[in-house]
């Protein structure tokens, strides 16, 4: 009888939190972030409203309700049921990666791979997310060196930073990416 007391409690709790939305300070991280670029062919367009954990390429985690997937990639291939969005080949992001995704503390899964970010320097503040385990900025146009801190990320098992124009050695500290499976830095 408690363990029953205990999941209706636990389910009531859920549905609260998925009935409310995502969090407010989530919705304005994104909020912000769209509105630091540019759009041309509104694939952002369902970025409207309370419940960000339905827009596109946003995934909230089923527990918490918490933003833990952002994917809002351009596919670089047909197979266009992999990505989350419309991600046609018109339909690629210009400007800037704003640091207000950093108010996506539980972020899991980055992913904003071929679309244009040139002139950007890689944005270090993504050395911050110490839950993500999938990064994923191939072909952004971003410049600069390869930070050192992205060995911070002690999760991380996915990194793509292939076609940027990112400069230097591969720093010594990714040794201490332990998890890390999957590393691509190609024509960097």
């Amino acid at each position: 009888m408690r363990y029953l007391q205990i999941f209706v409690f636990c389910f009531f709790v859920i549905q609260t939190i998925l009935a409310h939305g995502c969090f407010q300070r989530e919705r304005e991280a994104l909020l912000d972030f769209k509105a630091s670029v540019s759009d041309p062919s509104g694939s952002l367009v369902s970025w409207r409203g309370k419940e960000c954990c339905t827009w596109a390429g946003i995934k909230c985690s089923n527990q918490t309700g918490h933003v833990v997937k952002l994917n809002i990639s351009v596919p670089d291939h047909s197979d266009s049921d992999f990505y989350d969005f419309d991600a046609s080949p018109g339909n690629i992001l210009n400007g800037e990666i704003s640091r207000s995704l950093l108010g996506l503390e539980d972020l899991k899964h980055l992913d904003l791979s071929n679309n244009n970010f040139i002139g950007n320097t890689f944005p270090d503040f993504i050395c911050s997310f110490r839950n993500l385990k999938y990064l994923d900025l191939h072909n952004t146009g971003l410049s600069g060196i390869i930070p050192s801190q992205l060995s911070n990320l002690s999760k991380l098992y996915y990194l793509d930073l292939s076609y940027n124009d990112l400069s230097g050695i591969i720093p010594p500290e990714f040794s201490n990416l332990s998890k890390l499976q999957y590393l691509s830095l190609g024509a960097t």
